[in-house]
């Protein structure tokens, strides 16, 4: 897969008192980034648990904040698929603010069943990735 890029703008409500961009927020713009992925794939959540009994969910995350960004600002997410097999995904995301990388993070994705077991990922979602 390529690599998929998502723009967002920085809002208030992402922000603490001083404008700048709560740590946990980003993982808020990482999921969005991911659900673009899906729709763009022609895929949705509820697609996917409704028709295939399945759903993704993040088994690790691990993050590196380089810099912060701030209200107003637009941020850039890239998504990068770096590893599958027919239960997990591995991505790369790195967001960007004005051309710099502002967080590096590894993103291990996890396909369980509607009851919450590991199980495979439909063929049609694995080709996407």
């Amino acid at each position: 897969m390529e690599n998929k890029l998502f723009k967002i703008r920085v809002y208030y409500e992402d922000t603490d008192a001083g404008g700048v961009v709560y740590y946990s927020n980003y993982l808020n713009f990482l999921e969005r980034a991911r659900t673009q992925l899906l729709f763009e794939s022609g895929f949705t959540h509820t697609l996917l648990k409704e028709k295939f009994k399945i759903i993704t969910l993040v088994k690790s995350c691990y993050i590196d904040f380089v810099s912060p960004a701030r209200l107003d600002d637009e941020i850039e997410i890239s998504t990068l698929v770096v590893k599958k097999s027919k239960i997990q995904v591995f991505l790369n995301q790195d967001i960007y603010c004005n051309n710099s990388l502002i967080v590096k993070a590894k993103v291990r994705i996890a396909i369980v069943n509607i009851e919450g077991k590991v199980t495979r990922m439909p063929v049609d979602l694995f080709n996407i990735f």
